[in-house]
């Protein structure tokens, strides 16, 4: 047991030392895309005294937010580096959890082979999910948080209950169940996500454990408290709209607001029927990680007829059944890896249903959202590549230690992958450079990449971008709104003009946005037009009462005008 608490040490140590090594170029990276929305420009993470009362259906991650700006500041490092940690924790969680989950189906024996078929399952799985490259976006992209910190409390509350559940009787049992509840509830705080985790360990009761009489009936009793906290994220949602409780005008508000308008906005069929194509794509970039990105211009479907949403359909059920075939022949002693790899194949589906079934998203796919369900997923692959190992060191030996090889070299290679892919994430402009190239129809990667070259004060490429974004949504107003910034701060022949006259065309299309009316306002200002300034000033207090830039523009006003007069 000793060598064997020596060889799990050491692949700890690994699991460190490799994500170090493949995330160490992103550590230095700026804040990108949506992390000047939810950190960058999020007030309330600036104030820790806003998180005395536990209320937002993502609390937890804004509060690890706040946790970091209060003690490192705004230096994107510490984001960066409080993720990897968090990667690292859930590659370490994944080894564990599989671990007690080959335990409780009786392959983790006192036989050192078994053990050794134990630990490799485990750091396999566990090194999969730590190397492989779709994992960067929950990763390297900080605001992606919300992703990674609610499938450590996942991960952690399943374990907990199966460490539980494997030590019936004892009072650590007591311990970890009370935990796992508690850990439960965490996660319900964090992000939507973990709404399965009930769910979840329902499927290890039925999948795991034997079923006999009336201890049975006890266990699904132990499962009751748990799925009571399923109705944490609804009261979340929607409390707030019945006027019960306070609304602020935090980012947190504006993010649940923004889901429900999707929710309602969307037809959940024609996400369901688009959904089969964009599983189908994270399945195909765990064999072929290539051709990744932030933004897809993916197609919507709206009938099963269609060849694409047809074929992602029939892929799925069938790898759906093979789950069930594993499971069900997984009930002999001898086939008992395939329960795993049967279970860790539903665990995909089921932990994927909440992003990816009837509850639309406006955006369709994003690689994080195969974070979570990706830890069942790389399980199984690695209990059914130690199948094929088992096979081949009976039926060809020699081919066998060339198969453990493969293993290693596919680890290496993704690792490689991974830090090719942080080399983007590293940089934005590198970043949104290679968007606009894989996506040039979209509007959005224009947008950043011109974002980017504002931030550089590179107006003529900003400009450029900007237009581009225009000429592909015109009633894209972020970026209307930037290319007008962009025209005032260029300052060039003509420049004030073209600011004013697109601040013009935002106040037409959206004529209750505060925004174009304090930068047009500023504008008018800086060139004089004080008349004109302080009637923009004036609408902006319309629309947003003792507003104070509005106001102490408005004293700016008066007095110029008092010095002139």
């Amino acid at each position: 047991m000793k060598a064997f608490d020596r060889n799990k040490a050491g692949l700890y140590l690994l699991i460190i030392v490799a994500a170090t090594i493949v995330y160490a170029d992103v550590l230095v990276g700026p804040f990108v895309l949506d992390d000047n929305i939810y950190i960058v420009g999020n007030e309330r993470i600036r104030n820790l005294s806003s998180f005395l009362h536990p209320l937002g259906a993502r609390y937890f991650t804004d509060l690890s937010f706040a946790l970091n700006y209060a003690v490192f500041g705004p230096d994107p490092l510490f984001f960066h580096l409080a993720n990897l940690i968090i990667h690292i924790i859930n590659s370490v969680l994944v080894f564990i959890l599989s671990g007690l989950m080959l335990k409780s189906l009786g392959v983790c024996g006192q036989r050192a082979q078994d053990r050794r078929t134990a630990f490799m399952i485990q750091g396999f799985a566990a090194l999969l999910f730590c190397l492989h490259p779709i994992q960067t976006q929950a990763v390297s992209y900080i605001t992606q948080r919300y992703t990674s910190l609610t499938t450590l409390f996942y991960l952690w509350a399943v374990a907990s209950y199966l460490a539980s559940r494997l030590r019936t009787g004892s009072g650590r049992a007591t311990a970890y169940y009370i935990g796992s509840i508690f850990i439960t509830v965490l996660a319900m705080k964090t992000k939507e996500i973990s709404f399965t985790i009930p769910f979840m360990l329902l499927l290890i009761e039925l999948t795991l454990f034997t079923k006999t009489g009336d201890l049975v009936k006890r266990r699904y009793i132990t499962l009751l408290p748990f799925f009571i906290t399923l109705i944490i994220i609804p009261v979340e949602l929607f409390l707030p709209s019945t006027g019960l409780v306070e609304i602020n005008d935090s980012v947190s508000e504006m993010m649940r607001r923004m889901k429900l308008a999707e929710a309602g906005s969307l037809s959940p069929y024609i996400y369901l029927i688009t959904q089969f194509t964009v599983i189908t794509h994270y399945l195909k970039l765990v064999i072929y990680p290539s051709g990744m990105r932030f933004h897809y211009d993916w197609p919507s479907y709206d009938s099963i007829t269609e060849p694409w949403a047809a074929l992602g359909l029939l892929l799925l059920t069938l790898i759906l059944l093979f789950a069930l075939f594993l499971l069900r022949s997984g009930s002999r002693r001898a086939n008992r890896l395939n329960t795993v790899a049967g279970f860790g194949i539903v665990w995909f589906f089921l932990a994927i249903s909440i992003e990816s079934s009837i509850i639309p998203i406006r955006d369709v796919i994003f690689e994080h959202r195969f974070y979570l369900p990706g830890v069942g997923l790389f399980i199984a692959i690695s209990a059914l590549s130690l199948q094929v190992a088992r096979f081949l060191s009976v039926r060809m030996p020699s081919i066998s230690t060339a198969f453990y090889g493969l293993i290693i070299i596919t680890l290496c290679s993704l690792g490689f992958l991974t830090s090719e892919r942080n080399a983007f994430w590293a940089n934005d402009l590198k970043l949104y450079k290679d968007e606009v190239a894989k996506a040039p129809g979209g509007p959005s990667p224009h947008n950043y990449l011109a974002m980017a070259y504002l931030n550089r004060n590179d107006y003529n490429g900003a400009i450029d971008e900007f237009r581009a974004a225009l000429a592909r949504e015109p009633n894209f107003h972020a970026a209307r709104n930037n290319l007008a910034l962009a025209f005032s701060n260029r300052d060039g022949e003509g420049d004030k003009n073209r600011a004013m006259e697109q601040f013009l065309l935002l106040k037409q299309a959206r004529p209750k946005y505060p925004g174009s009316y304090f930068n047009l306002g500023v504008l008018y200002f800086n060139n004089g037009l004080f008349d004109k300034a302080r009637i923009e000033f004036h609408e902006l207090l319309r629309l947003s009462p003792d507003n104070p830039e509005a106001i102490k523009y408005l004293h700016k006003i008066g007095n110029n005008l008092k010095t002139k007069g």
